[in-house]
């Protein structure tokens, strides 16, 4: 949801979810499982070949001006200009489309110049600004056409995303929190809210490595839950679990796991290899349990950047540092489907994913992989 525009960011996380099907359980019964697909397979056989269509959109900033591109959905986006590379503030500029990037209008830019200038995308309408020495948000619910100051980010604010429950950052210690009470949501012994994905239907998911791999979901606000235990596969010690799902209602389960050794040196801290660590290990919630999903037929590459999104109809999109595949029964490419280092699924299904360039990113709209793609460069 949030990209970074300058040289630091805050602590904040906007968790924006799809529906998954749900059943409340009183304690002290035996929970209805989660609803999760009847088995891992593709409901169609891919597309002989990936349609990519490329635009390009020039709104007139000067070449030391770099781009930060977010989109809410497959039309709504926005982009943050800014100068930060050197040692003086930095100096921002504002832009937003409603057409997938073919056209960009200039929004007021609400600071003229900050330490550290940040955009977070939360809804079509819905974005904010924020800066480092301003210490707060301009918060804006137009589309960027207007702007209100704020310390920190009202719960209505959050609330009116569609999503009842989130994690709030700007407290001392990460917050579970219901947005339309504002109070924290109860968390079942051994969990924490850090991490929480929240789904428009009232689902609440957390996860767990210590002292067991496992996962708890609620469907009533936190008053109970239910833990599904996470089978082991094998694979590297893992250091975060994610849950994700799709509009289809797909749930996966990403273990971001420890990088892999390829011979000498030094391992890094685990803090600081957020990307190229491999490979995560996946499951699927199948009849209501996880389920093993092994990547089988990817040969993973020491130590590089592997990025995975549902993409609805079973499928998971893989973005490595060679190709974009689909995990279906086994990992399938498909011809022409770009390159691309960091894929992320936006609320509508949409597949949003960049490459390591300024100013370039791409929509892949669609369902599974019956995907048609248009790569946009921003200038």
């Amino acid at each position: 949801m949030n990209r970074f525009a300058g040289r630091a960011r805050p602590l904040l996380v906007l968790t924006l979810g799809l529906a998954l099907a749900a059943a409340c359980t009183p304690r002290g019964e035996t929970p209805a499982g989660p609803s999760g697909a009847a088995a891992p397979s593709a409901t169609a056989s891919p597309p002989a070949r990936a349609t990519v269509t490329e635009r390009t959109a020039d709104v007139g900033v000067p070449p030391d001006y770099h781009p930060f591109v977010e989109f809410a959905d497959a039309r709504h986006g926005y982009a943050v200009f800014t100068d930060c590379g050197g040692s003086g503030p930095c100096r921002g500029r504002l832009f937003a489309t409603e057409d997938a990037g073919k056209t960009w209008q200039a929004r007021p830019m609400p600071l003229a110049e900050d330490k550290s200038i940040q955009l977070y995308v939360v809804g079509p309408k819905q974005m904010m600004i924020w800066g480092e020495q301003a210490d707060g948000y301009h918060l804006s619910r137009d589309g960027g056409l207007t702007f209100a100051f704020s310390r920190t980010i009202p719960a209505d604010y959050h609330a009116a995303t569609g999503v009842r429950y989130g994690v709030d950052y700007t407290a001392t210690e990460p917050v579970l929190r219901d947005w339309q009470t504002g109070e924290p949501v109860p968390l079942p012994d051994g969990y924490q809210g850090a991490g929480a994905v929240a789904t428009p239907d009232g689902a609440i998911w957390l996860t767990t490595l210590e002292p067991r791999k496992e996962t708890a979901r609620s469907v009533d606000g936190g008053r109970t839950w239910q833990r599904l235990p996470v089978p082991d596969q094998p694979g590297r010690k893992l250091w975060m679990l994610s849950v994700r799902v799709s509009p289809t209602g797909d749930a996966w389960l990403v273990g971001e796991q420890d990088m892999m050794s390829a011979g000498g040196g030094t391992s890094l801290l685990r803090g600081s290899v957020l990307k190229a660590t491999g490979l995560p290990l996946i499951w699927q919630l199948v009849d209501g349990a996880w389920r093993p999903r092994p990547i089988e037929g990817l040969r993973e590459k020491p130590n590089q950047q592997y990025t995975v999104a549902p993409a609805g109809a079973g499928l998971l999109a893989v973005a490595g540092p060679d190709a974009v595949g689909y995990l279906a029964d086994r990992y399938v490419e498909i011809p022409g489907t770009p390159r691309l280092d960091w894929v992320t699924e936006l609320p509508d299904g949409t597949l949003f994913a960049r490459q390591d360039q300024y100013g370039e990113f791409y929509l892949g709209s669609g369902r599974g992989w019956q995907r048609a793609w248009v790569k946009v460069t921003l200038r």
